[in-house]
């Protein structure tokens, strides 16, 4: 019984030496691919049209046909996460091995729908296809970012500044700072001429 216990000690202790050997370093992001988990790749991701609502792609890992397959499989590896991220209202759906060639179906908001076709393309010539068929042209992206982006002109609630008077170069606020005194106010009140038209030369025009 005790060299049982001492064989399952010895056991034990020889997976977890193993496993240990198998994890990452501490700091290093497990995964086949590390690189397709940073902020900065998947911001590189192709922007769907807003009229795209479901994205399917079909493909296979048949032996008789796969090469034809390749390019498709490396986009599942490679940027499946970058069409997830950059495109969240977007369901993106994998089909694997129900159809003999590998292809991508885009369902519309209208209820329409299009394939477009991958058999025997790399990588880059379907990105590069799917970029110019139903993905945003960079100029467009641009427009909506700045559009989105609030305008430093406004001011007010729910804006950088709250005031005017928060602005460099404008005059303070004269609720929170004296900038006319009182006194002076009243002074220019009682010399405030009420009727420009009848006297054009100020109140003192009349006593003359």
């Amino acid at each position: 019984m005790v060299l049982l216990t001492q064989r399952l000690l010895r056991v034990q202790q020889f997976k977890k030496l193993i496993a240990d050997k198998q994890s990452p370093m501490k700091g290093l992001m497990s995964g086949k691919y590390p690189i397709t988990k940073t902020k900065q790749y998947l911001n590189q991701g192709i922007v769907l049209r807003d009229s795209v609502r479901i994205m399917s792609i079909n493909y296979g890992n048949y032996e008789n046909n796969y090469e034809a397959h390749s390019g498709v499989r490396k986009i599942v590896e490679l940027n499946l996460s970058q069409f997830q991220h950059m495109n969240p209202n977007v369901q993106v759906l994998v089909i694997k091995d129900l159809t003999p060639t590998p292809f991508f179906t885009f369902f519309l908001e209208n209820g329409e729908r299009f394939y477009i076709d991958a058999e025997g393309q790399d990588q880059v010539e379907i990105l590069s296809r799917i970029q110019k068929v139903i993905g945003k042209p960079r100029e467009l992206i641009q427009r909506e970012t700045s559009a989105a982006e609030p305008n430093p002109a406004n001011f007010g609630p729910g804006f950088k500044a709250k005031c005017i008077c928060k602005i460099q170069g404008q005059v303070p606020c004269s609720f929170t700072s004296d900038v006319w005194p009182m006194q002076e106010r009243r002074e220019l009140k009682k010399h405030l001429n009420p009727n420009p038209k009848k006297y054009v030369f100020g109140l003192d025009d009349e006593e003359t």
